[in-house]
């Protein structure tokens, strides 16, 4: 599974599948006091759309989609939050910092099929990959790239393995909180 990023900021763009379907939507209004970013995934025709006013789904040309996670990002004394399957959940609790070398850091998560993942950071792409000895990849983006005479130019992309593709939703969270804090590590906000 491939998702084709709209712009080359993970925190405001839409995601479509290689057919061009927008299957994730991300977005981060730019407010004064409060920065909240929301993730959206495409819900299937089958099911039933609310009609009461503060749904949490929206429509759109591109299709009906509902709220999968929030992103709260630190703003004068704001802690961050990650609001995930129903819960608060602290990032700094469910996603493990640990430094590997002089300036790299790498984050590991307990997935809800109780497996560790370690996401590691590359200066042109990130991998997500299995925490253990076989260190299988799961996920991995790549930023977009202008292309020269020989290369075509190439948008920027997170291709998940088909044997993880059921842990698509986690990816999508984990990914996109944490390629904000690398892009930029003092203040997520500067990415917008």
């Amino acid at each position: 599974m491939r998702f084709i990023l709209s712009t080359a900021k993970s925190i405001n763009a839409s995601y479509s599948d290689e057919a061009g379907v927008v299957q994730f939507k991300v977005h981060t209004p730019i407010r004064v006091h409060k920065l909240v970013t929301e993730i959206r995934r495409r819900l299937d025709g089958d099911i039933p759309q609310r009609e009461q006013s503060g749904s949490d789904t929206e429509t759109d040309a591109s299709g009906r989609f509902g709220l999968l996670a929030t992103l709260s990002w630190h703003i004068i004394g704001w802690k961050r939050v990650i609001q995930f399957g129903g819960t608060e959940i602290s990032p700094e609790t469910f996603l493990r910092k640990e430094k590997v070398g002089a300036l790299n850091w790498e984050y590991v998560f307990t997935a809800r099929d109780g497996k560790e993942y370690r996401w590691y950071f590359q200066m042109y792409s990130s991998t997500l990959k299995v925490n253990d000895v076989a260190a299988t990849v799961v996920a991995e983006y790549k930023v977009s790239s202008v292309g020269v005479v020989s290369k075509p130019a190439r948008p920027a992309s997170l291709e998940i393995s088909p044997e993880f593709e059921y842990m698509v939703d986690e990816i999508m969270v984990t990914f996109i909180y944490l390629e904000t804090i690398r892009r930029s590590p003092v203040e997520p906000t500067q990415q917008l």
